[in-house]
């Protein structure tokens, strides 16, 4: 179809439906049938003051075309200067590469199309752009830097394919070591993002709450419908130095995270204990037939109050639930100590093994030494591997301990935990060798004690024989 509009100089609002044109601001409608693959590029020209334009709910399949000459244009590029908003939603549309020219779009919907890809040039020119509907597409990648530039406030990518917020690439220091770096799509909106939606984004199985406290204006957050997987709760910092602690703007108003559809154990409040001392200013919206349990009991005071849990209203379902979860944080505590030392007993296991082997092989080759010798021998190498012992020991339960803090997201420390984690370690190594060096040395002894035996031995038989 092809429209020609040069008589409407003074036109401000025009809208293409799929059974009609409508001209608001002359009130002309015409009825022309659909809007079909694409709009002929010299269609809006003239229209100097048009500054809204809806093609929602149409055919279209590119916002290009291609001239006689072999070159691509769009209809859009008259409007480059003017419009501000512009509606693309429910339509076929696989990219939007003329969109990137529109100096003064703020509010753009793209929804319900088939874009697979945000590439890092999506909006160059378009600086002024506060509102994005990206909803219902299938975008499996978004490009760090697509939104740099922007002023976005109200972002919408629910229901789309990507997997991560974050991308991590490898980089070059000064000199020239490789190292990997890591950064989300949002940090360039960190200080203006007000509305994110991530809802029913079914791929996304990591989700780094990190990201979120760099989020300063968050107001509104939908997680809703996202399979919580075990990276639901992860929190990695990406300051080279882990000490630093991560926090968010607590004078804000409260941020409203949307958890609909999604349902919580007792360990999920666990998980979700750190994050929620970093982002303690905020309220929770669950399912009102959520099953009431230790994370719901224990954030009681962070759920919505219009959408509490039915259960929440009976008073004799609360007492249970307090003296069940009367004991939560401890469970908590209890919980990350059985699983930070499930995780550490490889190593600790390994050494423990070559110990034991080696101590055994001693013992053995020991066995023809002399009574007396033997016995002292024998405790000797028996102080030497309870101490062994007691430094691995000691250093599995320093490493415990340490990452326990760190899985619980202790939020006063103060660094001072690593300056003992430092000078502890080394010790504890240093033992270890000096430990093992003695376990060497009484082998030693005791091979040459076990050996002068026996050349007494064969001087007694030479003097008997000569007698």
């Amino acid at each position: 179809m092809s429209v020609l509009l040069h008589a409407c100089p003074q036109l401000k609002n025009l809208v293409f439906q799929r059974t009609r044109l409508h001209l608001e601001a002359n009130k002309y409608t015409l009825q022309e049938g659909n809007v079909r693959d694409h709009i002929s590029p010299d269609a809006f020209i003239g229209l100097t003051t048009l500054i809204t334009l809806r093609l929602d709910n149409n055919y279209l399949h590119s916002l290009e075309i291609l001239t006689s000459h072999n070159e691509l244009t769009s209809f859009l590029y008259p409007l480059n200067q003017t419009l501000n908003t512009l509606d693309l939603s429910k339509n076929f549309l696989h990219d939007f590469k003329p969109i990137q020219n529109l100096s003064s779009l703020k509010t753009l919907g793209l929804s319900y199309n088939q874009i697979k890809h945000l590439d890092e040039f999506a909006f160059k020119k378009a600086q002024q752009l506060k509102s994005i509907d990206l909803s219902f597409n299938h975008i499996e990648s978004i490009h760090p830097f697509t939104f740099n530039g922007t002023i976005v406030e109200y972002l919408d990518l629910s229901s789309n394919l990507f997997s991560s917020l974050e991308t991590t690439k490898i980089i070059y220091d000064q000199q020239f070591k490789p190292k990997n770096q890591t950064i989300s799509f949002l940090d360039s909106i960190t200080s203006t993002l007000i509305t994110l939606s991530l809802a029913n984004c079914t791929n996304l199985l990591e989700i780094n709450w990190f990201v979120f406290t760099k989020l300063s204006s968050l107001m509104q957050l939908d997680l809703s419908e996202i399979p919580k997987t075990d990276k639901f709760w992860y929190l990695q910092s990406r300051y080279e130095n882990n000490s630093t602690i991560i926090h968010w703007d607590h004078y804000l108003p409260k941020l409203k995270i949307n958890f609909n559809s999604i349902q919580f154990n007792n360990y999920d409040y666990c998980l979700s204990k750190s994050i929620f001392q970093i982002f303690n200013r905020t309220r929770l919206f669950i399912d009102d037939n959520h099953p009431c349990n230790c994370f719901v009991y224990m954030l009681k005071q962070k759920l919505d109050s219009e959408t509490y849990p039915s259960c929440l209203l009976n008073q004799s379902t609360i007492d249970q639930l307090a003296q069940e979860c009367i004991n939560m944080d401890f469970t908590c505590f209890s919980w990350a100590s059985s699983t930070t030392q499930l995780s550490s007993s490889t190593s600790s296991s390994s050494l423990t093994s070559t110990l034991t082997s080696t101590t055994t092989r001693i013992t053995e080759s020991s066995s023809s030494s002399t009574r007396s010798s033997s016995i002292s021998s024998s405790s000797t190498l028996t102080s030497t591997t309870t101490k062994v012992t007691e430094s691995i020991s000691s250093l599995t339960t320093l490493i415990t301990t340490t990452k326990i803090l760190t899985t619980l997201g202790t939020r006063k420390d103060d660094g001072k935990w690593k300056t003992i984690l430092a000078i502890m370690i080394p010790l504890t190594i240093i033992v270890i060798i000096l430990a093992l060096a003695g376990i060497y040395i009484v082998k030693r002894r005791k091979n040459k004690n076990s050996k002068e035996t026996i050349e007494m031995d064969g001087a007694f038989v030479n003097i008997f024989a000569k007698k």
